[in-house]
Formats: structure tokens, sequence, C-alpha cells
């Protein structure tokens, strides 16, 4: 089916499949995406990168996953941008994930501000505020986050 798209042409397919990004389904519009990168990787980058954007984040999972396969540096500031502000961590982490994968070193300010160091440990800031608040009314933050690092955590 893929080789009869691609034989098709992108510039004919495109279109329609663009139509099928903003369907009431996020399942139908996780699979579109997918096609149009088996399509045409380069050429539909264009296309799915608005989808960071989407109300589902099943969707903006998917599109990063995607950018991290294609790798292409079109997506490094919209995915730098997502992971700095996505409201749910698992979107944050595979925006992280997919700049790994594209290998630019544009984006590692960037992922590093993401991270904070107590006493020694890299832990996210995310899980800091959280055990901060936790801290406040049981016990102590950096003992929880010293009994739960292991020594490969420990930065220097």
């Amino acid at each position: 089916m893929i080789a009869k798209m691609r034989s098709i042409g992108s510039e004919r397919l495109f279109p329609i499949l663009g139509g099928f990004l903003s369907d009431p389904d996020s399942e139908f519009r996780c699979l579109v995406s997918e096609a149009i990168i088996h399509i045409d990787p380069q050429a539909g980058v264009s296309l799915l990168l608005p989808l960071l954007d989407d109300p589902e984040w099943v969707v903006r999972v998917q599109i990063c996953g995607l950018m991290h396969d294609i790798g292409d540096k079109r997506a490094v500031q919209p995915l730098i941008h997502i992971m700095k502000t996505d409201p749910d961590p698992m979107v944050r982490n595979t925006a992280a994930y997919a700049l790994g994968g594209i290998g630019d070193p544009i984006p590692i300010p960037a992922l590093i501000e993401t991270l904070d160091i107590v006493d020694g440990l890299l832990v996210d800031s995310e899980a800091i505020a959280i055990i901060e608040q936790w801290d406040e009314q049981e016990g102590s933050a950096r003992s929880v986050l010293k009994s739960l690092s292991s020594p490969r955590q420990r930065v220097n």
C-alpha cells in the first residue's frame, strides 16, 4: 500500500492526507502522520510539525517519535519548545528523546536547563517541585533523593 502511495507522489497525496490531520479521531491522526512519513519523510515534516500543538497528548508523542526517526533539523526548535512547555511529562520526555535522535548540538543548553542538581544528584525539576512539596509536610526531600539515586546518577 505504501509503495502504491509513493508512486502516486506526495504532491498529489499530501493535500488530501493533510486534511485528515484535523480528523476528530486522535488514533486516525496518528495513523495518517505515520503514512505521511512513510510516503515522503522530508516533505512530510512541514505537514506534521503543527501537530506538536495537537490537543491530544498521544498525537504529540507520536509526532515527537516520528521527528526522532526522521532526524530532520527543522524539528529542533519546535521540539525544544515542546520539551520546555508541554503540560504532559510523556510528551516532554519524548521531545527530549527526539532531540537526541536528531543529533544537533543546538538543543544541548535547553536539555541541560531542564535538569537540576540537588546535592550532587541529577534530577528532573518537576520531580524536585513535587518532592519539595512533600518535604514541607512529611520529611526530608534530600534524603529521599539520596536514597533513590544510584552512583551512576551522581554529578561531580
